[in-house]
């Protein structure tokens, strides 16, 4: 249709608009990646207090923003020193209707977060009563720890390995 459409128009001598007809060239992933990047994930809560509590006071997030809109509350928290990284998201529904516990099916895997030392962390996690498993050697040389957050969402925190040669 859009071909006949340009057709006409420059058969009827309006050349603007046949040229406004004519096609684009094409928008390719690339192009459209160029500047983009990951806002955040957003995860629904129950006890939006006692997520709070845990990323900040075991992980130190910050809380960056609150939105409330309605009956619902997006809390959105994010590591200090880089305002531009991804967030996490904490959306929490008041509504009659709101779930009062949250089913956690296999539609998700779990949080990868980066952090710079995990020895510290897994004892800054028990001494705030936190359970968590190992840490235990990845590959290339990261230290992975598993463990779920109060709201059950699965976390896979590591430990990045030195560079290596030539990379």
């Amino acid at each position: 249709m859009r071909w006949l459409l340009m057709t006409l128009a420059a058969s009827l001598g309006t050349p603007a608009l046949a040229a406004e007809l004519a096609p684009t060239a094409p928008t390719t992933p690339t192009t459209l990646a160029q500047g983009s990047s990951f806002i955040g994930t957003a995860l629904n809560v129950v006890d939006l207090d006692r997520e709070i509590a845990f990323y900040t006071q075991a992980l130190g997030l910050k809380v960056a923003a609150t939105l409330p809109a309605g009956t619902r509350t997006e809390t959105i928290l994010q590591f200090p020193g880089n305002p531009g990284q991804a967030s996490l998201l904490l959306m929490h529904d008041t509504s009659p209707n709101a779930p009062k516990s949250l089913t956690h099916g296999n539609d998700f895997s779990r949080l990868v977060i980066r952090v710079t030392d995990l020895a510290a962390l897994a004892v800054r996690l028990t001494q705030l009563g936190y359970a968590h498993g190992e840490v235990r050697a990845g590959g290339q040389g990261y230290q992975v720890l598993m463990m779920s957050d109060p709201e059950g969402y699965r976390l896979e925190l590591v430990q990045p390995g030195p560079p290596r040669a030539g990379a």
